[in-house]
């Protein structure tokens, strides 16, 4: 598909190169704050598990997952939609804080063999605290447990 572009059509350097490239805006966002949600128990859904793969870490590198919690019961100032992230080593044993996570929020043991993928979407009520450190403040998911059904 070629797209017409005429004397008052602005030209980027990929258009310009007539090349099919999208232009890709960079931007610092290292001073940029985010809305985060407030420290205490929130309705939230697993919104997106992600493999980070093999990561440096203090006890050397380890293969990393990280969930993506979108939080249900609060917004942010201009009702932006918040987020609460926590990563675990990519582990499955008994005693490994993955599986830990995973049994919290279902309520029970997964068992030895688990799809992590079909968690994607489901409800839980996590607690959150807030770490700050220097200008910056980190959420963090402490605790997860399922969301009540009731009988209503």
């Amino acid at each position: 598909m070629n797209k017409q572009i005429d004397s008052t059509t602005p030209l980027s350097l990929t258009q310009a190169n007539s090349q099919s490239t999208p232009d890709l805006l960079m931007e610092d966002r290292s001073t940029r704050t985010w809305p985060s949600a407030s420290e205490g128990v929130h309705l939230a859904s697993l919104e997106k598990i992600e493999d980070l793969g093999v990561k440096e870490t203090a006890s050397g590198p380890k293969h990393r997952v990280r969930l993506i919690w979108k939080i249900e019961d609060q917004q942010g100032p201009a009702g932006e939609i918040l987020r609460a992230y926590e990563s675990h080593t990519k582990m499955w044993s008994e005693n490994s804080y993955l599986r830990k996570r995973v049994a919290s929020v279902l309520g029970r043991d997964p068992g030895p063999r688990f799809n992590l993928g079909s968690l994607v979407g489901v409800r839980a009520r996590i607690t959150i605290t807030q770490n700050v450190v220097g200008s910056k403040t980190y959420v963090n998911v402490v605790s997860a447990r399922p969301v009540e059904v009731s009988n209503e």
